[in-house]
């Protein structure tokens, strides 16, 4: 049996490509159904040729009837359908990530106005099993062999040096920013780190402890006009210290203080940091569609996909920190977008069921889209 390998596409390395931050189970990928039915297929196709006799006499007169070219056309025949049929899906995604990621105009989500909510549960798995592949921008050259994660783009011979940086929400986001900011720019540089923030680091994580000075050490060697922060929060949004409200006790507001001084003098214009916003609960994501087809509501969804995970204290801290900027740093942030206030809380899928977040917890393609309109207006006001 064959199985169609999806590959890191457009040259990009494994290590910039793995981007899963804590918590993630690689096993969340894998489509459970579609990998039963090839196995039971596989067995049936076993037991017939260990057992023939289960089949009808008829059928094993005529094959033991047949000459041996013919036996071997149907062979031939039979596999070439084995293949067709179990990789129709994996066929039929693959041609879908072609087209988003060869065209770099191309509508990153493919969802159109006269879609279904049977559309939306196909294209809900799709971005749950793809996850940042569905989103990635060719044509990022590696900077230097002293740090895999930093690259390149180049831009449209805008006037700018734009630069990308945080954990994989950087990969989930670049292709959509450069799309939206390359013609402003004329280099676009990019360094995505697996689990770690650009602010602060969990004193007791060495490997994101030291990631900070890398942070530091590629804003300054990128000396961009204008940086983008993009970061799915975990120790920004931990608790205070010592449950303190006073930010000048707080270890971690400290440190974003600390590490935001070391970036500033190397960005000339500004920085642009994403805020903190409700966690989804990832597990939930792929029940969206079965909950609307059983009559629930919006509401009742909502709440299955969001926990209280200190978030505010994340946007306490960066409301704060910003303050002290001053006009060099503006939050972006995307909890206007996803409130409604009808049921005063945040929605993660819109009314088809067509998902803002993928069971990755990264943004789907979707959500790409829906906070496409804030990048928009940003790169178009550069100057």
């Amino acid at each position: 049996m064959i199985a169609f390998m999806i590959s890191t596409p457009f040259g990009y390395s494994s290590e910039l490509m793995n981007s899963k931050e804590d918590g993630e189970d690689e096993s969340d990928n894998m489509n459970g159904p579609d990998t039963l039915s090839k196995f039971l297929l596989m067995i049936s196709m076993l037991i017939i040729l260990v057992y023939p006799n289960v089949l009808p006499s008829s059928i094993t007169r005529w094959y033991l009837s047949i000459s041996s070219i013919n036996v071997s056309a149907l062979i031939i025949v039979l596999f070439i359908l084995n293949v067709a049929l179990v990789n129709k899906d994996a066929a039929q995604d693959q041609f879908f990530m072609r087209q988003i990621s060869s065209n770099s105009t191309f509508k990153m989500d493919g969802v159109y106005e006269n879609m279904t909510i049977e559309d939306a549960e196909r294209m809900n798995n799709i971005w749950n099993k793809y996850d940042l592949l569905m989103m990635i921008e060719p044509g990022c050259i590696k900077r230097t062999p002293n740090h895999n994660r930093w690259c390149d783009f180049r831009g449209e011979n805008g006037e700018f040096k734009i630069a990308l940086f945080g954990n994989s929400y950087t990969m989930n986001h670049h292709k959509m920013v450069i799309q939206e900011c390359r013609k402003q720019a004329f280099n676009i540089s990019m360094y995505s780190e697996k689990g770690c923030e650009p602010l602060a680091a969990d004193p007791e994580d060495p490997n994101c402890v030291e990631k900070l000075n890398e942070f530091v050490e590629y804003i300054k060697d990128s000396n961009p006009d204008y940086a983008f922060m993009f970061t799915r929060f975990f120790i920004i949004n931990e608790p205070f210290s010592n449950n303190n409200t006073d930010l000048e006790k707080d270890r971690t507001y400290l440190e974003m203080r600390k590490q935001l001084k070391q970036f500033l003098p190397f960005i000339k214009k500004k920085l642009y940091i994403l805020d903190s916003i409700p966690r989804v609960i990832a597990d939930n994501v792929d029940t969206i569609v079965k909950n609307l087809k059983s009559g629930k509501t919006i509401e009742e969804i909502s709440k299955t996909l969001i926990e209280s995970d200190g978030y505010e204290r994340g946007r306490i801290r960066h409301s704060a920190l910003v303050k002290e900027c001053g006009n060099k740093c503006e939050l972006i942030d995307y909890l206007p977008l996803f409130w409604n206030k009808t049921i005063n809380m945040v929605q993660y899928f819109d009314e088809r069921g067509f998902s803002y977040f993928n069971s990755l917890y990264h943004l789907s393609p979707h959500g790409i889209e829906h906070v496409r309109p804030i990048y928009n207006k940003i790169c178009s006001s550069l100057e």
